[in-house]
């Protein structure tokens, strides 16, 4: 069967993947959407074949922030909750609200406003690999920011004894900061704490300074034995030979500062494993790095500087590809971006850059690849394209 690709049939799938709402891994969300693809991938002539696995799933049910002043109950809209932070029976949790002091009852906590913090808070350049890789000196973004001092400011509203707290987003819109997963990488914490918007915050610290009394509920719900499926397809072929398609999202984020560089390799050794069978293979998706190598350069007018602080977004480590393997970037519309950063409105001021593509076995001829520039209506990736032969 061929299979069309359009900016409308893009769309569809899109529409037809967000009509499941939420679908934090094992929700009910994902178990539908899972069964989805795997009904789409059977409607094309093939059987899907399920790996599933076990975990234990935190998921928010209820939120609410009630502050009781001497006028009368009033209700503060909540932006979200932060995952397996905690949770707080039904009815929810009543206190004081404060600072971040020894055992106090709600810690009201702001974002600091920066724009931009030292590399070194989330990378580790003395355990990098390869040893001479170089990070730049800053990177910034304001979610990131709010991430990693709420990782910080959770730990510590834990450590000095308080039983709840309330996160103050800064410098971002109201819906921006809406309905944000963040912090995602944190296990249980037993500190129920919720985001609120800037504006909203500001109501907060002025009942703050009162040590008005407020109720805070984060009720949820933990599943001890959820599942979470993936699925692979085996499509028969002409000869014994494998064509193995890898689809990969390499993290850009994480506290471990040599995490990209290990995804990177255990991937790459995989690769080079099913290379070394006879195999064919593909590797596709967002490395979350420069896939070029310099495409943040020539697609941004930046002084060099600015661009330096965006760490996030290194050199693509082409040192680590194994023998046998290289990138197709012979792009037939010349380099075009493929992400924008999510830090404003799309605009021409909006950086860009390279992040996605495609990595082969020279036992594959890439005949075409290109990056369809849709103009980031659809996402935050615009997709590329590639048409290959097996040799």
């Amino acid at each position: 069967m061929s299979i069309q690709l359009s900016k409308e049939n893009m769309l569809k799938g899109m529409n037809d993947m967000n009509a499941f709402g939420s679908r934090l891994t094992g929700s009910k969300g994902h178990h539908e959407f899972v069964e989805y693809l795997k009904e789409e991938v059977r409607a094309i002539g093939y059987e899907p074949v399920s790996d599933v696995k076990t975990f234990e799933r935190w998921e928010e049910k209820e939120t609410k922030l009630v502050l009781h002043t001497k006028k009368g109950d009033v209700d503060i809209p909540v932006a979200s909750a932060f995952p397996y932070s905690g949770e707080t029976c039904p009815e929810g949790f009543t206190g004081k609200l404060s600072k971040l002091r020894p055992f106090k009852d709600i810690v009201v906590m702001r974002m600091p406003d920066f724009s931009r913090i030292p590399s070194a808070v989330a990378f580790s350049e003395r355990r990098a690999m390869p040893a001479d890789l170089h990070l730049t000196r800053f990177y910034k973004g304001p979610v990131a920011v709010a991430f990693v001092k709420a990782t910080i400011g959770i730990f510590l509203a834990k450590f000095t004894g308080a039983k709840s707290a309330v996160f103050i987003w800064q410098k971002m819109s109201n819906e921006m900061v809406q309905g944000q997963y963040l912090n995602f990488i944190l296990g249980h914490l037993g500190i129920p704490t919720l985001w609120v918007n800037e504006e909203a915050g500001k109501e907060l610290l002025k009942a703050r300074k009162k040590k008005t009394k407020a109720t805070l509920t984060l009720d949820a719900e933990i599943e001890k034995k959820a599942t979470a499926e993936s699925f692979y397809v085996v499509v028969p072929g002409k000869n014994h030979k494998e064509n193995v398609i890898i689809n990969t999202h390499t993290s850009a984020y994480g506290t471990d500062g040599d995490l990209q560089t290990r995804q990177m390799q255990m991937m790459f050794d995989d690769m080079a494993a099913e290379y070394k069978k006879g195999n064919y293979v593909i590797c596709g998706g967002d490395f979350n790095h420069d896939f070029t190598g310099d495409s943040k350069y020539k697609l941004n007018d930046a002084t060099p500087e600015d661009l330096e602080a965006l760490a996030w977004c290194a050199e693509f480590p082409a040192e680590l590809i194994p023998e046998g393997f290289a990138r197709v970037t012979d792009y037939a519309s010349g380099l075009r971006p493929s992400t924008r950063n999510t830090d404003i409105p799309y605009s021409d001021a909006s950086f860009v850059v390279t992040l996605d593509g495609f990595i082969v076995s020279d036992n594959i001829e890439p005949t075409f690849v290109d990056v369809i520039d849709t103009g980031f209506k659809y996402s935050d990736h615009n997709p590329v394209k590639m048409k290959f032969k097996l040799k």
